[in-house]
């Protein structure tokens, strides 16, 4: 039976891609940062100067909306970015599934159109009590493999987060989510080395 935590964290070459993913994701972050501070440079200029009073007053309504949703946006990513470089230092850490849920959601497009998704949401406690929330992408990559009181373990800096204890049915590769073989050496899809 498959039940272990593997040893690979500590690997040199499996190392080098947690780092790389680390790094690739730290960046979109403060691209969007450096985005958003942009919009709300060139909304300020623009709000502030003579032109601005021959512009209809719906359009400079709108680009204050604009300025106000770019800053706001632009603080959300630098907090996610500093974070997010607290998170990649982290060690791992075990924990025990709380709960794994799957709900549907339901928006309505432009068009009119109501569409429904499956959502879905991973809780766990780790072993120092904190409790840590999974949703969107990286939980559903977990929800069919996981119930309550099962052992994780939690690698915060990775894509993919969570080690299964128990890879006697399957493995999911912590870079890009995918279901692998238990015995699976690298990921099938993104050919990057799983947790064996």
């Amino acid at each position: 039976m498959n039940t272990f935590y593997s040893e690979r964290i500590a690997d040199r070459e499996f190392r080098a891609y947690a780092d790389a993913a680390a790094k690739d994701s730290a960046n979109k972050k403060i691209r969007n940062v450096v985005l958003f501070f942009i919009i709300f440079a060139v909304c300020i200029v623009f709000t502030r100067t003579p032109i601005a009073s021959s512009v209809p007053v719906a359009v400079l309504a709108i680009l204050v909306l604009a300025e106000l949703a770019s800053a706001v946006m632009g603080v959300v990513f630098l907090v996610l970015f500093v974070k997010e470089r607290g998170k990649n230092k982290a060690e791992y850490e075990n924990g025990t599934i709380i709960s794994a849920d799957q709900y549907e959601d339901q928006r309505t497009n432009v068009d009119g159109e109501v569409l429904r998704e499956d959502v879905c949401a991973i809780k766990l406690q780790l072993d120092s009590g904190r409790e840590i929330k999974l949703e969107g992408s990286k939980a559903k990559a977990y929800y069919p493999y996981v119930k309550q009181n099962d052992k994780v373990r939690y690698h915060p800096g990775l894509p993919y987060p969570l080690e299964l204890y128990d890879k006697s049915g399957v493995n999911i590769c912590v870079f890009c989510g995918t279901a692998n073989e238990p015995a699976a050496d690298k990921c099938k899809k993104c050919n990057k080395p799983m947790l064996i």
